[in-house]
């Protein structure tokens, strides 16, 4: 998904440069919701998918210790806050609950899959992250985190102390973030001394400098966007581009 999502290029007219995830930072469940289905409707035109409300429902979760009823309230309830951001646009075939990708700013454009420099930087999320089952293991401080993690360099310096002002992410909730990051060894943590002209009672601070592990680290995400996959075409196995 595009980094507008996570941050502005510019600011806005009230000098923020907050993308909608900002608007997330107490809704995990929409958040999740979002996740989903970007990740599943992005892949090629015309960026939407399909399936019952339950089933949704289910792939996101919402069932944990709700009744099927509950889990498509749930789901509804967060279906609609994206739509009301402008981050999606729905309709139905059948029974079926279809959701378009609309652009990841909220401006009402359609989406489109980004390719180069010129469309805008973009976020990749493994599909590990599903698969591993981090959705459901990681609180939502991490999960916003992790996002804004991925949208930086391999190695970042980010004080928590201005994720308020540069994410719309309170100092609390990034550190709970970036600290469980840390603790499951997605990020690792590098404690450095620098000098810090703004503080006229001290000339040296410590800050962390942190870098993605493993399968989210940025050659990694870039290495799996690049690798063929096999498809089988009866009983034919051909290699298809991702």
């Amino acid at each position: 998904m595009r980094s507008v999502f996570v941050q502005l290029k510019q600011p806005d007219a009230d000098g923020k440069r907050h993308g909608l995830l900002a608007k997330f930072t107490t809704d995990a469940r929409a958040l999740d919701a979002y996740l989903l289905i970007h990740a599943l409707a992005s892949s090629k035109a015309p960026y939407s998918a399909s399936y019952p409300a339950l089933a949704w429902a289910r792939a996101a979760g919402f069932d944990r210790d709700a009744t099927s009823t509950s889990a498509r309230q749930r789901w509804s309830k967060a279906v609609a806050k994206l739509s009301g951001h402008n981050l999606i646009d729905t309709a139905r075939e059948g029974r079926q609950s279809v959701y378009i990708l609309q652009h990841e700013s909220g401006n009402q454009d359609p989406y489109t899959r980004p390719k180069n420099i010129a469309d805008g930087g973009w976020v990749t999320i493994p599909y590990a992250y599903w698969l591993e089952g981090y959705d459901e293991q990681l609180s939502l401080p991490e999960k916003l985190m992790l996002l804004i993690s991925l949208d930086q360099k391999q190695h970042f310096e980010l004080p928590t102390a201005r994720t308020q002002e540069w994410y719309g992410v309170s100092d609390s909730t990034s550190s709970r973030g970036f600290r469980g990051l840390v603790r499951r060894g997605i990020l690792e943590a590098d404690k450095r001394t620098t000098i810090d002209l703004q503080n006229p009672t001290s000339l040296m601070r410590t800050v962390n400098v942190y870098s993605t592990t493993g399968i989210w680290t940025r050659s990694s995400r870039k290495k799996t966007m690049t690798v063929a996959r096999k498809r089988t075409v009866h009983g034919d196995t051909r290699v298809a581009a991702t």
